[in-house]
């Protein structure tokens, strides 16, 4: 073959693979209820599911929702924003995890607008095991039996949970599953909820090794704990209400937890009597149930 055919024969080749590449590389996904997984997920010919479309979109890209829909589980290894914005847009998911976070110490991850539902068999609706930043927003949460959302990370990593609803599953009449379970096995993690309602579960928010803030929330309805600091953990609650929880809010040995401005009401035991620090701005508000044991110490309003 001469140089002119072999120069024709990589230009049509480079240019039959160039639509392949652009596929791969869109900046925006579409997916949809009568989508196929095999098309391009553009506007035009969406893919049906979440699974489907995160094959074919860039990093730090979005896949959007065209329409009402359940849109399956998926596991995201990259930076990349999930929207639902503009309609009902729903994982459903049995007996295993609706979204699973395993992306790089530079990546960020955004899930907005979706309802994530487990059958009261799903086992976490969002799992976190390795990432950059995680946040989560405007989303509804029900039916998982493990944890609702879990981060269990070796490596730091920060999550800000906001405008979001949390719904315990129930099994034979029982609430289970806990909303948010924050482990670090490793460096300290960082968590923030704000707006987040919580209601049914057996621990509403629950974190070892890491920093957690919760302001603007409501957390009831916890047959074990509304908020419980375990581990190495500091944990800020304020301007929250946490009420008919069995417990309202605990510290732990080894661990400090700061409540101002909080409305603690009707818990089974209102402050529980952990051996960790307690500390408050003398501007709760607490009445009902069970007194429980007195603040270790006080922060300083300024």
């Amino acid at each position: 073959m001469n140089r002119i055919a072999r120069y024709a024969v990589t230009t049509l080749s480079i240019a039959l693979l160039a639509p392949t590449l652009a596929f791969a590389q869109a900046s925006r996904t579409w997916v949809s209820g009568v989508g196929n997984d095999a098309d391009p997920c553009s506007r035009t010919a969406p893919c049906k599911t979440f699974a489907g479309a995160i094959s074919k979109t860039a990093p730090a890209g979005e896949i959007s929702v065209l329409d009402p829909g359940g849109y399956g589980g998926v596991t995201i290894t990259k930076s990349i924003t999930i929207n639902g914005d503009g309609t009902l847009a729903s994982s459903l998911v049995s007996g295993t995890n609706a979204i699973v976070i395993s992306a790089a110490a530079t990546d960020t991850v955004i899930i907005r607008n979706l309802s994530l539902f487990g059958f009261n068999t799903g086992l976490s609706a969002i799992k976190v095991l390795s990432a950059g930043h995680v946040i989560i927003e405007n989303c509804s949460i029900y039916g998982f039996t493990a944890n609702n959302i879990e981060v269990n990370s070796s490596s730091a990593v920060t999550v800000d949970i906001r405008n979001t609803s949390i719904t315990g599953a129930t099994v034979g009449g029982v609430a289970v599953g806990q909303a948010v379970a924050f482990n670090g096995t490793g460096s300290p993690l960082t968590l923030s909820l704000r707006d987040v309602t919580i209601k049914g579960t057996t621990f509403g928010v629950h974190t070892v090794h890491g920093h957690t803030n919760i302001s603007h929330s409501i957390i009831t309805n916890a047959s074990q704990f509304g908020v419980l600091t375990d581990t190495n953990s500091t944990l800020t609650v304020s301007d929250s209400t946490i009420f008919n929880n069995a417990v309202g809010v605990q510290a732990q040995t080894g661990t400090t937890l700061r409540i101002t401005g909080n409305s603690i009401f009707d818990n089974g035991t209102n402050l529980g009597c952990g051996a960790g620090a307690l500390l408050t701005g003398g501007d709760n508000r607490v009445g009902g149930g069970g007194a429980g044991c007195a603040p270790t110490g006080s922060i300083t309003i300024q």
